[in-house]
C-alpha cells in the first residue's frame, strides 16, 4: 500500500522528497550496502546535471527574467522528480526480489 501511495506522492513537487528517505530506509533494511546507494545517487546527479544544462541553454536565449524564472522553477521540479522517480523505481526492485537473487549468488 505505501508504494502505490509513493507512486502518486512523486508528481507532487516537495512532497516527492518523502519517497527518497523512504527508499534509504527500505534499502538499509535489506542491507544492500554503499554501492548501492552511491551508484543510485550518481544517476539522480547526472541526471540531474543534463537537466541544468538544458535549462541553462534554453535561458540564455532571452534577457526576460519571468521567462529564466519560469525555467527555473520548472528545473526544480524536474529536480525532485528525477529523484522520486528512481527511487520509487529502486524499491519496487527492492520488493520484487532483485536484490536477493544478486546476494544468493554473491555467497
Amino acid at each position: 500500500m505505501w508504494l502505490k501511495i509513493q507512486k502518486i506522492l512523486r508528481f507532487i513537487p516537495g512532497i516527492n522528497l518523502i519517497t527518497i528517505v523512504s527508499w534509504f530506509i527500505s534499502g538499509g533494511r535489506k542491507k544492500l550496502g554503499v554501492h548501492y546507494f552511491v551508484k543510485n545517487i550518481v544517476i539522480m546527479f547526472a541526471l540531474a546535471a543534463i537537466v541544468i544544462m538544458i535549462g541553462r541553454g534554453i535561458a540564455t536565449f532571452t534577457t526576460n527574467e519571468i521567462f529564466s524564472r519560469v525555467v527555473y522553477y520548472i528545473s526544480l521540479v524536474i529536480y525532485t522528480y528525477i529523484g522520486a522517480f528512481i527511487s520509487v523505481n529502486e524499491q519496487e526492485s527492492i520488493k520484487n526480489g532483485k536484490y536477493d537473487k544478486e546476494k544468493a549468488v554473491a555467497e
